[in-house]
């Protein structure tokens, strides 16, 4: 069983090592990652993530306090759902401030769904995709949003559990093929409906298992042209919800729920997709 203990002591984390195939859960710039041994309350050392906010100067208030801000922020939302499905597990965080701020998060052997092999069945990245969208919905039960979804964003377990992480960003966001326009514009509210957007594209990119090839915000005609060339083979019902997911306005987008009734109808209907040549995602 997960716990949660809060801030947990630098003794407590030992065998500090790099992650087995060396490379990190999310490559910003900003946040590294290795893989530890914490002895929990219970006396265990299960294997853990540290999860590392650098600050590249000491000097540098500000890079220092954005750094806090973002490793709190995403401490506060995974303790908030307590090792529930669909989340990675927090099991506390490491202040050693100044020099370092770690969030310690349970390991999850098989990391990024963009990582994943063999190349999963169609039916089987429609399961994916229910849970992710699951995890979405409760989400935004609790009145929180994940802001960006991509692939580097949702891990999966080798036994096929889906855990969402990446909830640092609130202010910083990395303009991506996979980020909703308004998250770029500070004056734009921003509502669960930059969700939707973050997850049409990623919806997109699991039925193709291909990344997107340009950022669609403009729904020109070269970008329908380009939208539809990427997604070849996808099902006409699920090119339109994305289609709609991409429109710039969020009102006009559709909702989870939408997204929720028409996977389920795909795992159902055992639907197949022509296979890509090069794995891109």
């Amino acid at each position: 069983m997960f716990v949660n203990v809060g801030r947990i002591s630098k003794e407590a984390i030992t065998n500090i090592r790099l992650l087995p195939d060396a490379r990190p859960y999310d490559d910003d710039g900003v946040t590294s990652f290795r893989l530890a041994d914490f002895t929990d309350l219970s006396g265990a050392t299960p294997p853990v993530v540290l999860k590392q906010y650098t600050i590249e100067s000491l000097d540098d208030r500000r890079n220092y306090d954005v750094c806090q801000d973002r490793a709190m922020r995403e401490y506060t939302m995974l303790a908030r759902f307590k090792g529930q499905n669909g989340f990675v597990h927090t099991y506390g965080y490491v202040d050693d401030a100044p020099l370092v701020l770690w969030i310690v998060l349970e390991y999850v052997p098989r990391q990024h769904l963009s990582w994943v092999t063999p190349r999963p069945s169609c039916t089987q990245r429609c399961r994916l995709l229910a849970s992710v969208i699951d995890a979405l919905c409760l989400l935004h039960v609790r009145g929180l949003r994940a802001e960006t979804m991509c692939p580097s964003h949702v891990l999966c377990a080798d036994d096929g559990t889906v855990k969402l992480t990446g909830f640092s960003r609130d202010g910083m966001h990395a303009v991506t093929h996979y980020t909703a326009p308004e998250l770029s514009c500070d004056f734009l509210e921003h509502t669960e409906k930059a969700d939707v957007y973050s997850f049409g594209v990623l919806f997109g990119a699991v039925l193709t298992w291909s990344d997107p090839p340009q950022r669609f915000t403009r729904g020109g005609s070269n970008d329908k042209r380009q939208l539809n060339l990427w997604l070849t083979g996808v099902p006409c019902e699920a090119v339109t919800i994305i289609e709609r997911a991409l429109f710039e306005a969020p009102r006009d987008r559709p909702s989870l729920s939408d997204f929720q009734k028409l996977i389920t109808r795909l795992v159902d209907e055992h639907w197949t997709i022509v296979t890509r040549d090069v794995y891109t995602m």
